[in-house]
C-alpha cells in the first residue's frame, strides 16, 4: 500500500498554539491545532498510509494536503520540483529594463558607497553622449520588441554615478524617450525614472522633470546630522539635506513623481523608529520609499547583528506603512512574491530581463559593475549586435538560491532573490556566493508573512 510522507519543501511555524506549514516552492500554506505537531513531524521520517493518516485528518484534509505538495509519496524524487524552477530561471530572454549610465561619476563620496571600492587601473570618470544616449534608447526599444513581454511594462533608469553631472544627455534622454513613444516604438506607459543624490537639480530640470511626468528617486538617509554625517561632497562645501530636501518639495510642486532611497546606516537602524516618524513629518505626500540594507564594502563593515536589527526595522516599517498606504519597495518585492505565488528567483534583472548601457555603449547585465566593466560586451554601435551570440546572460541565472545548495534547506528560498552579486564578488571575489546579508531578511520577512495572513484571516495577532 502507498506510503505518504512530509516534503522535503515543508517547513513548520508555531505560535498561540497554531502550527503552520508552509510550502517553501508552490507557496502553499496551511493552519494547525499545535496539537497534531507531533504527528506531522513524524512523518518527515516515517512515511504513513492513508489509511493510517485517517486517524488524524479527515480523507478531504489528506486529498488537499496531498494536492497542495504538503504530502508526497514516499520514494517521490523532489528535486523535480527545484528543476523545474530553475528551468523557468533559463527561458527564453524578455528585456524589459534599460539601466541607462549617463556618467560613471559622481560629486559625492558617502562613505559607504562600495561602488568606490573596486579600484580599475587607469580609471577615469566619462560621460555618455547624447548621441550615444539616443543610440543605446533605440538599441533597447529594438530589443524590448524582438525579446520583450508585452505584457510586462517597460522601465527605463536614468543612472550613474550622479546622472545630473550630465544635463545634456539627461534631456536628450527623457526628450527621445518620449518620441520613442510618440511613434510607438516603446510603450505610452513606458516608465522614466531618473535615480539621484538631488544635490545638483536647477530650478529648469525641476520643471523640465515634472512636465515630462519623470519618476524620481531621492537619496536621503534620514535628519539632517545623519545625512550630512555619511553622504558627503567631493569638492565643495554644501549641505546635503537641505538641497536634498528642497529638491523634493520643488518636484512635487512641479508635478514629478518622487520617492526616496535611504540606506540604512548603523544610526537609522538603532534609531529607525524615529527615523520612520521624521520622513512622515518632514517630507508631505509622500508615496513610495525604499530602504537599503548597507552593502559590503572593506571601507565600512557592519557585524552581523546588524543585519538582524535591519531586518526587523524593515518588518516594522513595511507594517506601519502600509496602514498609511505608502510604498516600502525593499519589502514589497517578498510580500510580492508571497502573496501572488511568484517565487523570487532573483533580486533584479540580471537573470534576464534587464541591459545596462554604460557612458561608452558597452552593453552589461548589472550597474554596479560599471566603473570596472566587468561583463560588458559588445558595443551599441556593432552592426548587427545578438544578444543570444554574445551570450550576454551567461551564468547569471546561477546567482539565484535556486542554485546554491545551502540554500534548499531554507524556508525563503521563494522570497529571498539572493540578493546582490555584486556585493559578493567585492566580498568573495565570486558573483555565485551567499550574499550573507539579505538571509535575516529573507526568513524573518517570510515568519512575519505567515502570521499576518493568519491575523488577517483568523485575528490572531502578529
Amino acid at each position: 500500500m502507498e506510503k505518504y510522507k512530509i516534503s522535503r519543501w515543508i517547513f513548520f511555524y508555531e505560535k498561540k498554539g497554531v502550527l503552520a506549514l508552509w510550502n517553501s516552492l508552490n507557496f502553499n500554506l496551511v493552519f494547525f491545532s499545535s496539537q497534531i505537531k507531533g504527528v506531522l513531524l513524524s512523518l518527515k521520517t516515517i512515511p504513513t498510509t492513508k489509511q493510517d493518516l485517517l486517524s488524524v485528518f479527515k480523507q478531504t484534509e489528506i486529498n488537499s494536503l496531498i494536492k497542495q505538495g504538503f504530502l508526497v509519496r514516499e520514494h517521490l524524487n523532489e528535486m523535480i520540483k527545484l528543476r523545474r524552477l530553475r528551468n523557468k530561471l533559463k527561458k527564453e530572454i524578455t528585456i524589459e529594463i534599460l539601466y541607462l549610465i549617463l556618467t560613471d561619476g559622481c560629486n559625492l563620496k558617502c562613505r559607504y558607497c562600495f561602488e568606490e571600492t573596486p579600484k580599475t587601473k587607469n580609471f577615469r570618470v566619462s560621460q555618455m553622449s547624447t548621441i550615444t544616449a539616443e543610440k543605446a534608447l533605440d538599441f533597447f526599444a529594438e530589443i524590448t520588441q524582438k525579446y520583450g513581454d508585452s505584457q510586462k511594462k517597460k522601465i527605463i533608469h536614468l543612472y550613474g554615478g550622479e546622472p545630473l553631472l550630465n544635463p545634456t544627455a539627461l534631456i536628450g534622454s527623457i526628450n527621445k524617450i518620449e518620441q520613442l513613444k510618440r511613434s510607438g516604438k516603446l510603450p505610452l506607459d513606458t516608465l522614466t525614472v531618473l535615480i539621484t543624490n538631488g544635490t545638483l537639480i536647477t530650478p529648469e530640470l525641476v520643471t523640465f522633470l515634472g512636465k515630462n511626468k519623470v519618476n524620481v528617486g531621492l537619496s536621503i538617509d534620514g535628519p539632517k546630522e545623519i545625512t550630512n554625517k555619511y553622504r558627503l561632497p567631493k569638492n565643495e562645501t554644501i549641505n546635503v539635506f537641505e538641497k536634498v530636501k528642497k529638491a523634493y518639495n520643488d518636484l512635487l510642486v512641479a508635478g514629478a513623481n518622487v520617492g526616496l532611497s535611504i540606506t540604512m546606516t548603523p544610526e537609522v537602524v538603532e534609531n529607525f523608529d524615529e527615523i520612520i516618524e521624521f520622513f512622515l513629518k518632514d517630507f508631505s505626500n509622500l508615496e513610495g520609499l525604499s530602504f537599503n540594507i548597507m552593502h559590503y564594502t572593506p571601507a565600512f563593515q557592519v557585524d552581523q547583528n546588524y543585519f538582524n536589527k535591519a531586518a526587523d526595522c524593515l518588518i516594522r516599517g513595511f507594517s506601519k506603512l502600509r496602514d498609511l498606504e505608502i510604498h516600502e519597495e525593499r519589502m514589497m518585492r517578498k510580500a510580492h512574491a508571497f502573496v501572488f505565488r511568484d517565487p523570487m528567483l532573483a533580486d533584479c534583472g540580471i537573470i534576464g530581463n534587464q541591459i545596462v548601457i554604460s557612458p561608452d555603449g558597452k552593453i552589461g547585465i548589472c550597474q554596479d559593475f560599471i566603473k570596472p566593466r566587468t561583463y560588458f560586451r559588445g558595443n551599441i554601435f556593432e552592426k548587427n549586435f545578438d544578444l543570444n551570440k554574445q551570450n550576454l546572460f551567461s551564468g547569471w541565472d546561477e546567482c539565484s538560491p535556486f542554485f546554491h545548495e545551502i540554500c534548499f534547506s531554507c524556508p525563503a528560498i521563494g522570497i529571498c532573490g539572493g540578493g546582490c552579486p555584486a556585493s559578493v564578488e567585492l566580498k568573495y571575489g565570486d558573483r555565485n556566493q551567499i550574499d550573507e546579508r539579505i538571509c535575516p531578511h529573507s526568513q524573518k520577512s517570510l515568519e512575519w508573512l505567515i502570521w499576518d495572513s493568519y491575523e488577517q484571516c483568523y485575528g490572531l495577532k502578529n
